[in-house]
């Protein structure tokens, strides 16, 4: 994932719009905390009646990352600067991931 439009769209794609703008104030709610595994629960019962648990947890690393790169693009003023400036940490991220990929290979 790139940018976070792309992360959207991808939502968009697998769950609907319409369904991501019912989720996505619950999301809000938890906060970047929705990346800590102990809330994993807690997003299943917050969503229940909206999402089967199942999909819940196949896509919580998306959820995650779209409020993570959403709260980064608020701090940057939001607007289109500020995911600019998410933009801006999002391939910075993907970079560094990369590179611990290949220092996963040394050995």
């Amino acid at each position: 994932m790139h940018s976070i439009e792309h992360v959207r769209e991808y939502l968009e794609s697998e769950i609907g719009e319409e369904l991501l703008l019912k989720v996505y104030p619950k999301l809000l709610d938890v906060g970047d905390d929705v990346f800590l595994e102990e809330n994993t629960e807690l997003l299943c019962v917050m969503l229940e009646g909206l999402l089967a648990r199942d999909l819940v947890l196949k896509y919580t690393p998306f959820f995650a990352t779209l409020i993570f790169f959403e709260k980064q693009a608020e701090e940057y003023g939001g607007g289109e600067s500020g995911e600019s400036g998410a933009n801006v940490t999002l391939k910075n991220l993907s970079a560094m991931t990369a590179a611990f990929g290949d220092l996963n290979k040394i050995k």
